[in-house]
């Protein structure tokens, strides 16, 4: 399965003259990135219970990063209170 959730498609297993056709629709193109913009976003769209749980998740997934995260919404959290 590939990351857009659909079934994954092997150059292997198509025909010639399908390959040949679809080929002709790929394009390269070169762009130049003038801004970015970010949002912060720590779920705070959720219900107070759900942040709480999203919490106990990330804290319990042993992952350092996971754990970072879920003090940085917990943080968020009692300062909204």
């Amino acid at each position: 399965m590939n990351k857009m959730g659909g079934n994954p498609v092997l150059w292997d297993n198509l025909s010639p003259k399908l390959l040949e056709t679809q080929l002709k629709g790929i394009v390269g193109f070169k762009i130049k990135v003038e801004e970015i913009q970010a949002a912060y976003k720590l779920s705070q769209n959720r219900s107070e219970t759900d942040y709480s749980n999203i919490i106990d998740k990330l804290q319990n997934e042993g992952n350092p990063n996971s754990k970072q995260m879920a003090e940085l919404m917990e943080k968020r959290l009692k300062n909204h209170k």
